[in-house]
């Protein structure tokens, strides 16, 4: 998971300044929406990371499994090599 520091931590601000956000728009008023909208889309964007790295691992996995491992270093390109 290449993203996983990042998504961490956009949930942690999601978690912490949501109902913070909601409490100061609702009953003092003197907040608007659009704070509680960004809050909320931190949190879909944190999600879309976490979806996106998950489906990659899941690809990534599968084409290995087909492949088989990636070539030990040196075994690169037998045929250029000959060519010396």
């Amino acid at each position: 998971m290449r993203n996983l520091f990042l998504v961490v931590c956009m949930w942690l601000y999601s978690i912490v300044l949501a109902p913070v956000l909601w409490h100061l728009w609702i009953y003092y008023g003197s907040a608007n929406a659009n704070f509680f909208y960004a809050v909320t889309l931190a949190y879909a964007t944190a999600q879309i990371f976490l979806l996106t790295d998950l489906l990659y691992a899941f690809l990534r996995r599968e084409f290995h499994l087909r492949h088989g491992p990636a070539p030990k270093e040196g075994q690169g390109m037998p045929i250029l090599m000959n060519l010396k």
